[in-house]
């Protein structure tokens, strides 16, 4: 699950380089997804200032709907091209690291009982998924 880096005319060019150019185009993801964030703030504080029950409608959706209505506008300059094809790598690991803070909160408000549970949990899931994909004949 290593970010995509795109081929380059300059076959010397070093890692160091690749990771450069990543930089301009993770730098607009992590903007849009501020922007996100702002917009699911500016949204709540809106109800709340005005007494209204508006939806909570999450900053991930705000920057998928950010990031879809600038690429099919105004479209992506290539300096950000090739650090923007990395976008599915980071929203995985923010599904991840959302699902672990949810994980962790629920933990600590249970108890060590509850840890035990999740534990066990994820054993059986893994276990079942892999045998379930066994029988299937899917790859890993």
């Amino acid at each position: 699950m290593s970010p995509s880096v795109a081929p380059t005319d300059n076959p010397r060019e070093t890692g160091w380089l690749r990771v450069l150019r990543l930089l301009p185009g993770i730098a607009l993801l992590a903007t849009i997804g501020y922007l996100g964030k702002l917009g699911e703030l500016t949204i709540s504080n809106y109800g709340k200032a005005h007494h209204l029950a508006l939806p909570n409608i999450e900053y991930v959706l705000w920057a998928i709907l950010l990031g879809l209505a600038i690429s099919n506008t105004v479209g992506v300059h290539p300096v950000f091209r090739v650090g923007v094809e990395t976008y599915e790598f980071w929203l995985k690991v923010g599904i991840v690291l959302l699902g672990v803070r949810f994980l962790l909160g629920d933990v600590l408000k249970l108890g060590g009982v509850s840890l035990g549970f999740v534990i066990v949990e994820l054993t059986l899931s893994v276990a079942l998924m892999t045998l379930l994909g066994k029988w299937m004949g899917l790859s890993p």
